[in-house]
């Protein structure tokens, strides 16, 4: 099947029945690493979503209503330092991800686009 076609195919999949938005295919713009690459940081988003509503208990809120880009501690979520803490745990045993010092969190958890980043290119878990 022509990479197009294919990825076409993988794109109506993942946005109907997953709910990842994967950007139309431009001929020349993506490769098949580019796809896969695009389709797992969209994947790590939805997860982290989940989890992050899930060990942070918030009650009030939908894995949907966090903003990628958003402000991630001391935003909309109410998300502390104590919260850090545990989504630092949470990283470590779930990505075998560690974050060990102030600095690196601060510009990791800026939002969860760099989260995810941080995630994707340091786990020995994910595909990079």
């Amino acid at each position: 099947m022509h990479f197009a076609k294919y990825f076409a195919m993988v794109r109506m999949v993942l946005q109907n029945r997953v709910g990842v938005n994967v950007p139309r295919w431009r001929h020349g713009a993506y490769n098949l690493k580019d796809a896969i690459a695009i389709i797992a940081m969209e994947n790590l988003i939805q997860e982290l979503k989940v989890k992050i509503v899930e060990i942070l208990n918030l009650p009030d809120v939908s894995p949907d209503d966090i903003e990628v880009d958003g402000q991630l501690v001391g935003g909309d979520l109410g998300i502390d330092s104590i919260d850090v803490l545990e989504m630092v745990i949470m990283i470590e045993k779930d990505y075998g991800v560690s974050i060990d010092n102030k600095e690196l969190g601060t510009k990791v958890f800026a939002t969860l686009r760099t989260l995810a980043i941080h995630i994707q290119e340091r786990s020995q878990r994910l595909p990079n």
